[in-house]
């Protein structure tokens, strides 16, 4: 992932994180050879359903084509990946657009390269370059955004406790992404990578001066 502000390193988690985003398909004209004829399209999902749901859309626009290759990553630490090949030879497809993917340094991104057969076979070599140019060209023609990552932290507390948590939340600009109130208090909240330990320790401050307040 291309990151600013914290430098970073195998298994750390960067402030800010490149995602690749686009509101509509992405089309673009190939510049390979007349067999590959490639209709590509570009979409940021951020969820593994919702990307199911643009390849469904994707297919039943492009009905008529003989191969809907993909792949996507998703998670900060691009940990979640899938290529797809759709019938073409192993690893020949999907994986050239993974490569892309990564080598651009982006997350949250699917990528799909939709090939009309054109009547003369490529090869394996040559559907590699194919399938690898298409993906570059989607990604040439999108814009790039940044975001925050974000993680959850889970608390429970009592309603003793509350009114000091809420000031804390509030002081530091924290956001609540779901509260459930019943015989106690359960809050998460979502905040920046960067703010995790610091909200840990005046958590840890508040449970230290004898208010009942817990890290799930």
């Amino acid at each position: 992932m291309r990151t600013e502000g914290i430098e970073g390193t195998t298994g750390t988690v960067p402030e800010l994180v490149t995602v690749y985003t686009v509101n509509l398909r992405i089309s673009a004209p190939s510049s390979t050879s007349r067999p590959l004829l490639d209709i590509f399209a570009a979409f940021c999902q951020t969820r593994v359903d919702g990307s199911k749901l643009v390849m469904d859309a994707c297919r039943k626009e492009y009905f008529d084509a003989r191969h809907h290759c993909f792949a996507w990553v998703l998670g900060p630490q691009q940990a979640q990946h899938r290529a797809f090949d759709d019938g073409e030879p192993n690893h020949s497809a999907g994986d050239p657009i993974l490569r892309v993917i990564r080598s651009h340094q982006l997350t949250n991104v699917l990528v799909i390269v939709v090939r009309y057969f054109g009547g003369t076979k490529l090869g394996v070599s040559g559907l590699i370059q194919a399938y690898k140019k298409a993906a570059e060209d989607a990604l040439s023609h999108a814009p790039v955004i940044q975001v925050a990552v974000k993680e959850t932290l889970h608390v429970q507390l009592d309603y003793a406790a509350l009114p000091e948590f809420m000031q804390l939340v509030k002081r530091n600009k924290l956001t609540v992404s779901r509260q459930q109130l019943d015989q106690s208090c359960t809050i998460d909240l979502s905040i920046d990578a960067d703010q995790v330990e610091m909200v840990r320790e005046k958590i840890s401050l508040l449970a230290a001066i004898g208010k009942n307040v817990t890290l799930l």
